[in-house]
Formats: structure tokens, C-alpha cells, sequence
């Protein structure tokens, strides 16, 4: 996919608060499950954007960013941040964008992954 989804941004976060936040999106490993997948971006470092046999790939994206700027959410805190300076009480539309394994699922047990998000002082 290219190019900005934002009509296709499903989520809103506000900032009530009196400081500008920046946001940061992890999405943790499968934790249920016949199909236990994995998310590929394990570190900060890390920039694959291929899911693998039995490994997922997410990335977050937020109203206008073009899909050059859009963030792979990280499977553990501390990965990058995915929209940085949300001014004080203003809110923002987001989405995500799931890449699946690239093997078959076959135990027929749906898998369960949260996403979080993580909002800290810009």
C-alpha cells in the first residue's frame, strides 16, 4: 500500500493533558493460540518490514503521514517513536497495518496479540 490511509484510521487518542506527548506503539508477540506468531521487529534496531514463516510485521500510521513515515511498532518498550509532539489537548486518528505470517495457519485456535500504546512527555 502506499500513500496516506487516513480514512482508514480507526482509532483516536487525546491528549488531555497541558503538555505536548509523544506516542509510542508496541505490539507484543502472540500469547494464545495454535499459530504462536512472533513480531519481527524485536529491537530498536531492527527494520524488517517481512514477515517470515511464523512471524508477523506491524506498522502504526497516523492521519496525513505519508506511508514513508509510517513506524513498525516494536514487540517491547523503548522502540521507536510513532508520532512525536501530539499538542496539549488536541487528539489524533491512527491505524495499523497487519502483515501476516507467511505459512499456513493450521491449528484452527485463533491467536491473541495486544497492541499497546505508550504515551510519554515530548
Amino acid at each position: 500500500m502506499g500513500g496516506a490511509l487516513t480514512g482508514e484510521c480507526d482509532f483516536t487518542i487525546t491528549n488531555t493533558s497541558s503538555v505536548p506527548t509523544n506516542l509510542t506503539v508496541v505490539a507484543a508477540n502472540f500469547t494464545s493460540g495454535s499459530d504462536m506468531s512472533t513480531n519481527i521487529n524485536t529491537s530498536t534496531a531492527s527494520t524488517t518490514t517481512t514477515p517470515g514463516t511464523t512471524a508477523y510485521e506491524m506498522q502504526s500510521y497516523f492521519t496525513g503521514q505519508a506511508s514513508t513515515n509510517w513506524t513498525p511498532c516494536w514487540n517491547t518498550t523503548g522502540g521507536a517513536v510513532s508520532y512525536s509532539n501530539l499538542a496539549a489537548t488536541t487528539n489524533i486518528t491512527f491505524g495499523l497495518l497487519y502483515k501476516d505470517q507467511t505459512n499456513a495457519w493450521t491449528g484452527g485456535i485463533a491467536g491473541q496479540f495486544t497492541v499497546t500504546v505508550y504515551v510519554s512527555a515530548h
